[in-house]
């Protein structure tokens, strides 16, 4: 089973779960688990601006807890812009933008602003 949902910020695309094991002939063993893919890859064509996991369980709680995340990291973001001059923003939000809004991208951007505030 597998479905869509996608808003301004973001579209995610959901299917069940399934571990294969590394064997030469490639065979799906369901875990029953319902995952939310974020990123885009070959099988995904999935959109995230939000800063959400690669994947994540399928569920209301989870995606808000995810969200929620990705808000705060992107009001850290924000705070450690401040001042920032218009070339250093525009490089942020092109480099954010190339590693696809990963929570990794932010925190990387983050760790390097504010290491050169404290410098």
């Amino acid at each position: 089973m597998q479905g869509r949902c996608s808003s301004p910020e973001y579209e995610t695309f959901a299917k069940k779960a399934t571990d294969a094991p590394k064997e030469k002939r490639r065979v799906g063993i369901s875990t029953g688990n319902r995952v939310m893919h974020t990123q885009r890859t070959a099988a995904y064509d999935a959109k995230n601006r939000l800063g959400l996991p690669e994947s994540l369980p399928l569920s209301w709680a989870a995606f808000v807890e995810a969200a929620k995340n990705g808000r705060a990291l992107r009001q850290r973001l924000a705070e450690a812009l401040r001042g920032a001059p218009e070339e250093t923003r525009a490089a942020v939000n092109k480099f954010i933008e190339e590693q696809g809004y990963k929570a990794e991208a932010f925190e990387e951007v983050i760790a390097q602003l504010t290491a050169k505030e404290v410098k």
